[in-house]
């Protein structure tokens, strides 16, 4: 579903020098890496309710956390995605995140 919509261009790639990854799965985690557009912040709204239609399994918006890497919090990509902005760095199962 993720690779479709960057395929399709509703989903904006997060790029840099050395990678070009859209997402990360881990056991019941999901890291998606896009850019901060507000069409994108659609589109991944309109993909997990999708998902969650198509499989019955929801989206704990209350545990989950959004981050920006290179511009100042972006409220309005938080507020249409019903995400909380977190700041980086952080760590993820032990391991730094950082901008």
């Amino acid at each position: 579903m993720i690779n479709s919509a960057i395929d399709t261009g509703h989903l904006g790639r997060f790029l840099d020098s050395k990678h070009n990854v859209s997402h990360l799965a881990f056991a019941d985690d999901l890291m998606v890496f896009t850019d901060s557009n507000p069409t994108s912040a659609f589109t991944l709204r309109y993909l997990f309710l999708d998902f969650s239609n198509w499989s019955g399994l929801h989206l704990n918006t209350s545990k989950s956390q959004l981050f920006l890497g290179v511009a100042p919090a972006n409220t309005s990509f938080s507020q249409i995605i019903d995400i909380e902005h977190a700041p980086l760095p952080t760590k993820y199962l032990g391991l730094p995140l950082k901008a």
